[in-house]
């Protein structure tokens, strides 16, 4: 009995840890395409300026 009850809490805690890297991939993976779309918008803004002055 002891034995399950041991190994139940070492699943347990391996799939709290797993869901826990899962979440900060999931961030990691948020943030970088954040930045991503940010960039693109700021070369966007700058193409638009850049066109404006020629106009």
């Amino acid at each position: 009995m002891r034995r399950k009850l041991k190994e139940t809490m070492s699943q347990q805690a391996m799939a709290r840890r797993m869901g826990v890297d899962f979440r900060d991939q999931l961030d990691k993976e948020t943030t970088i395409q954040d930045m991503e779309i940010a960039r693109e918008f700021n070369q966007r803004v700058i193409q638009i300026r850049q066109a404006k002055r020629l106009y």
